[in-house]
């Protein structure tokens, strides 16, 4: 498998197929002398920004240190959780399972509720 390829900026759908984003990075795990495996797909702004340089990813930490649902820390979602891989990346669990929806709940929560009209009420 070409990780690059194979999983990197793929759509991630879970297993009612709802879109929770794209496969932003990988959490690769190295120890001793065995070889390199993948243990966890980075989803988020902050997988991004590391993507783009360091400065990016220092911006990132900083801005979401003061804002957002997480504080800045990526969403890692288990490469257990992975049913199979094609055109896009379907995982065995919910949405609800994994933090992925977080901004979008952040910005309904913070931000359209504020709207009139916006609001669940």
């Amino acid at each position: 498998m070409d990780l690059v390829r194979d999983v990197l900026d793929k759509r991630l759908l879970d297993r009612d197929d709802t879109i929770i984003g794209r496969v932003d990075g990988l959490i690769i795990e190295v120890h001793g002398d065995s070889q390199p495996r993948v243990t966890h797909l980075s989803v988020g702004g902050p997988a991004v920004f590391a993507r783009i340089g360091n400065w990016a990813a220092s911006l990132a930490k900083l801005l979401g240190a003061h804002w957002g649902p997480k504080r800045g820390a990526p969403v890692r979602i288990a490469w257990s959780d992975i049913d199979h891989f094609g055109r896009n990346v379907k995982l065995t669990i919910s949405c609800e399972d994994t933090e992925a929806m977080a901004w979008e709940d952040w910005i309904g929560e913070h931000i359209i509720s504020r709207i009139p009209g916006g609001g669940s009420k």
